[in-house]
């Protein structure tokens, strides 16, 4: 594999940012053919660009699949459009397949561009696909944070406790505004009843550790995308909110929709 590690100008963000890419390569030569498939992989709220290859297998798994990652920066944004901020919903959504088409030569076809992530990214993940079902044939949650609406109601109690509560009024003020009102787009289970209506709809794997502090947000999230009809596969095992688990749900998803090439 090759790893690109990228500073590049986005116009949604209106500014250089730091994407990490991982190409298909042999021991010599660049692999010529067809676009390869494409993972996004989005990293969670205390984490950066590097997360991923940092705390994962990812690079490897990419290698054994034949796929393509493309892991950007959000900061602490939760995938937003930020009222007071940048518009890093646009980026991820939009921008970003659109420049790796250009840049790397990948495959961003609806089926062959796929969204996974964990906690704040496994939440940016179903974020994404419930809100353009048509450019995203796969998704992954990994111990997703989905919640969005009861973490706003209820941010006061996480306020100053450890990496996630220290500055979170702040930063939900410059996601939502002063009101903090969450939209049908930033629920996603409004996004989910909404996308259950268009006729095309990715294929969503969940999965979280049964010790995991936020396994009911999840199972919430679950119970709700089975009742809408799609087609979702959930998996659980002993586990807690940490890489071991998360690298692990990386290999089941992918073993779930992809076919390891030969060696």
């Amino acid at each position: 594999m090759a790893l690109l590690e990228c500073n590049i100008f986005s116009h949604e963000l209106m500014m250089n940012t730091y994407v990490n890419v991982v190409l298909p390569q042999d021991t010599h030569n660049y692999i010529k053919g067809p676009p390869p498939k494409t993972l996004m992989l989005l990293h969670g709220i205390s984490d950066n660009a590097a997360g991923w290859l940092r705390g994962s297998q990812a690079e490897v798994l990419a290698m054994e699949y034949g796929i393509a990652l493309v892991m950007p920066e959000v900061q602490r944004s939760f995938y937003q459009d930020m009222r007071y901020g940048l518009k890093y919903y646009s980026y991820v959504s939009g921008e970003l397949p659109r420049l790796c088409a250009e840049l790397f030569n990948l495959s961003v076809k609806p089926e062959d561009l796929m969204v996974a992530g964990l906690s704040m990214g496994g939440y940016g993940a179903l974020y994404l696909a419930l809100n353009n079902p048509e450019k995203f044939s796969h998704c992954g949650a990994f111990s997703a944070a989905c919640d969005f609406e009861g973490l706003v109601k209820h941010y006061k109690q996480f306020e100053g406790q450890g990496e996630i509560g220290t500055r979170l009024g702040e930063e939900l003020t410059a996601i939502l505004g002063e009101a903090m009102e969450v939209g049908d787009r930033q629920s996603l289970f409004r996004a989910a009843e909404k996308a259950a209506g268009k006729p095309v709809k990715p294929k969503i794997y969940m999965s979280c550790g049964t010790e995991d502090f936020i396994r009911q947000q999840s199972l919430g999230m679950k119970d709700h995308l089975s009742k809408l009809g799609f087609d979702l596969t959930w998996e659980e095992w002993p586990g807690i909110h940490d890489w071991h688990f998360w690298n692990e749900a990386l290999k089941h998803f992918l073993a779930k929709y992809l076919v390891k090439q030969p060696r």
